[in-house]
C-alpha cells in the first residue's frame, strides 16, 4: 500500500517537471526592448481594423480566419469633419503637391491622368481635383495589409501612460481628436481614441477607462495612407518568368506566342516560329506586363465613363496550363486593365491605348487561327 502511494507522488512529480520544463523551454514571443502590449491578445486575434479620422474610414479584414489574404474597405467618415493636426488624413498626394492638391485629394487618394493623354503632375492633380469623388470601395489588400493585422495582435506600444487627467489627455491631443481605431478581435472589440499632434515621436491610443499609450507612428500612417500602403495594385501574383506561352485574343481571332529566355533576357517569339524572336511582340509582351496603374477601382464598381468594352485580351500559360489573363478595354476616353488577380478594373494612363494598335498589328503578322 505504501509503495503504491510512493509510486502515484513519483508520478505527480514528473508531471509537475514535464510542465516546467515545457514553460521554460518555450521560446517567449519576440518583441523589441521596451515594448508592452496594449492588450492581452494572442497572434492571430485581431480579425478586422476600423479607423475614422473624421473625413476618411478604413477598414482592413482578413478574407477568411484560415487563409492570409486581407480586404480594405475604403470609404468617406459617416461625420464628414476635418480631421485634427495629425497625419494627413488623405496621405495620396506627394509632399511638395501643395496646399491646392492635399485640399482635392479624396479617399482613394490616386491620381487619375488627363484625357488628352497628358501624363505631367499638373495635369494629374488638376483631374483629381475635378473629378467627383469616388464611391466606397473594397479593394485587395497587399503584403502590408495582411503584416498590419499581424502587428496588431497584440498591438505593441514603446509605453504604458496608464490612466491619464483630463488635462493630461488634453495635452496630448486625446480630448479634441476625431481620429478612431476599432480592433475586431475573435472574443470582442476594443475601441482607442487616437492623437498624433505634431513633434510627437508616435501616437497616442486612448481606451474607454481612460488608460492610454504611445504606439508607434507606422500604425497611423499605414491606415491613414491606406491607398498607398495597403492596397494591392499588382496585376498577377505570378511572376513574370514563369509563363512560357501567351495567346492574343483580338475581336473574335487569336495569335500564339511562346516565351525564349536565354543569358537573362526574354524574347517572344510566334508559336509557328518559335526560332523567330520578334522584337515587336517582345516589346508588346513587356508593355503588357508592365502597365501603370493610376487608380485602382473596387470590386464590382463601373467606371465614371461608363462599362469598359474589351480591346483585347491576353491568356498567359506555362506547359500548357493557364496561369492568369489580362484584358485592356476602354471607357469614354479612359482605358482600363482587369486580371485573375484584381479585384476589378484599373485605371490606366491615356497612352495605354497603343497596346491595341501593337496588337492589331501583331495579329495581322501571321495566319490567325479563329476562336
Amino acid at each position: 500500500m505504501r509503495g503504491r502511494a510512493v509510486a502515484v507522488q513519483g508520478a505527480i512529480a514528473a508531471a509537475s517537471l514535464a510542465v516546467a520544463a515545457a514553460v521554460w523551454l518555450t521560446p517567449a514571443p519576440a518583441r523589441a526592448p521596451g515594448e508592452v502590449a496594449v492588450a492581452p491578445l494572442r497572434p492571430g486575434d485581431v480579425t478586422a481594423a476600423r479607423w475614422d479620422d473624421g473625413a476618411h474610414r478604413v477598414e482592413v479584414v482578413r478574407a477568411s480566419a484560415e487563409g492570409r489574404a486581407v480586404w480594405v474597405h475604403l470609404g468617406r467618415s459617416p461625420t464628414l469633419q476635418a480631421p485634427d493636426g495629425g497625419a494627413a488624413a488623405d496621405a495620396g498626394s506627394p509632399p511638395d503637391a501643395g496646399p491646392a492638391a492635399r485640399g482635392a485629394s479624396h479617399a482613394d487618394g490616386g491620381f487619375r491622368g488627363r484625357a488628352d493623354g497628358g501624363s505631367s503632375a499638373d495635369g494629374a492633380l488638376r483631374a483629381l481635383k475635378e473629378a467627383p469623388p469616388p464611391p466606397d470601395r473594397d479593394l485587395r489588400g497587399n503584403e502590408v495589409a495582411e503584416q498590419l493585422l499581424d502587428r496588431l495582435s497584440p498591438p505593441m506600444a514603446t509605453r504604458d501612460l496608464g490612466t491619464v487627467s483630463a488635462e493630461r489627455r488634453a495635452e496630448l491631443g486625446l480630448e479634441s481628436s476625431s481620429k478612431r481605431l476599432q480592433l475586431q478581435t475573435r472574443s470582442g472589440s476594443l475601441a482607442f481614441t487616437v492623437s498624433t499632434p505634431p513633434g510627437a515621436s508616435g501616437a497616442y491610443l486612448l481606451d474607454a477607462a481612460g488608460r492610454a499609450w504611445l504606439v508607434p507612428d507606422a500604425l497611423v500612417q499605414d491606415l491613414s495612407a491606406a491607398t498607398s500602403r495597403l492596397v494591392d495594385r499588382r496585376l498577377h501574383a505570378f511572376r513574370a518568368d514563369e509563363p512560357d506561352a501567351l495567346r492574343l485574343q483580338l475581336d473574335g481571332r487569336t495569335r500564339s506566342f511562346v516565351f525564349r529566355r536565354a543569358q537573362g533576357a526574354t524574347k517572344v517569339a510566334p508559336a509557328e516560329d518559335p526560332d523567330a524572336p520578334s522584337p515587336e511582340a517582345t516589346t508588346f509582351a513587356d508593355r503588357a506586363w508592365k502597365l501603370t496603374v493610376v487608380e485602382v477601382l473596387g470590386r464590382g464598381e463601373t467606371p465614371r465613363e461608363g462599362v469598359p468594352v474589351v480591346a483585347l485580351r491576353l491568356e498567359y500559360a506555362r506547359e500548357r496550363k493557364t496561369l492568369g489573363w489580362l484584358e485592356v478595354a476602354r471607357a469614354g476616353t479612359e482605358w482600363f486593365a482587369r486580371t485573375e488577380h484584381t479585384a476589378g478594373w484599373m485605371r490606366l494612363p491615356a497612352q495605354s491605348g497603343t497596346l491595341r494598335e501593337q496588337a492589331e498589328r501583331l495579329e495581322g503578322g501571321g495566319a490567325p487561327t479563329q476562336r
